[in-house]
């Protein structure tokens, strides 16, 4: 009889687990499709989530936290946060999108002179409280309604024997011209191929920036380089 009773009071609380388990995901998927569906109002096209996070008390502003994509670029890696009446969000998608932009014009630049690259941009905007949705927005109207002051890069590279700096001026005039003339600041970490490739996945799932985002890689080398209404500036010297 009490080897009758244990089973069934094993069985309760393995149901009970699953239950709570199936919940959990349950609500998960409630809310990502609300989050979801919220992305899709403001910007116009579809999003995913790819995970939920931290979740807030009563007192907070924010219910809770997300990181989601644009279906169509599973590399635009963004945070999202669930206001507390469920009904609206705040992101940081068009900062991501412009960083995106940019990055793929850089590595388009790098390549011709043999390195691979990855980064990930950052901008200083005057004008925080101007709330830009449209993901086509061209760089230049960008910059002139947010009012941009400069640009700060973080790119990580693959050692390859075209790791003079001065070999970086013209990608960055190209840059520089292509974000309007906007100053653009340019720090550059590079990394033996073994190490590259095992960085370059963890650096492309980014959803925000931090200086712990490099910390588990040992750089051989780093560069810090500005292109400006005077020109480029290596640092370095």
């Amino acid at each position: 009889m009490k080897v009758k009773i244990k089973r069934l009071l094993g069985s309760v609380v393995i149901g009970i687990f699953m239950l709570s388990l199936f919940g959990c995901n349950a609500v998960d998927e409630n809310q990502a499709q609300t989050v979801e569906e919220l992305l899709e109002e403001r910007y116009g096209i579809e999003f995913e989530v790819s995970a939920i996070g931290n979740r807030y008390g009563n007192g907070e502003s924010f219910k809770l936290e997300a990181i989601a994509n644009p279906l169509n670029n599973k590399n635009i890696n963004f945070n999202v946060f669930l206001k507390k009446d469920g009904e609206s969000v705040v992101d940081n998608f068009m900062a991501r999108l412009i960083s995106s932009k940019i990055n793929k014009v850089l590595k388009e630049e790098l390549n011709k002179i043999g390195v691979e690259s990855e980064s990930f941009i950052l901008t200083n905007d005057k004008y925080l409280s101007v709330d830009i949705t449209d993901p086509n927005i061209e760089i230049a109207d960008y910059v002139e309604q947010v009012g941009t002051e400069y640009f700060i890069c973080y790119t990580i590279v693959k050692e390859s024997e075209n790791m003079d700096p001065l070999s970086f001026e013209s990608a960055l005039k190209t840059i520089f011209e292509y974000t309007a003339n906007t100053k653009f600041n340019m720090n550059i970490n590079v990394y033996p191929e073994e190490s590259y490739d095992k960085l370059v996945k963890k650096f492309i799932s980014l959803s925000s920036f931090g200086s712990s985002a490099l910390n588990d890689f040992e750089s051989i080398d780093e560069y810090k380089l500005v292109y400006d209404q005077e020109g480029f500036h290596n640092n370095r010297e």
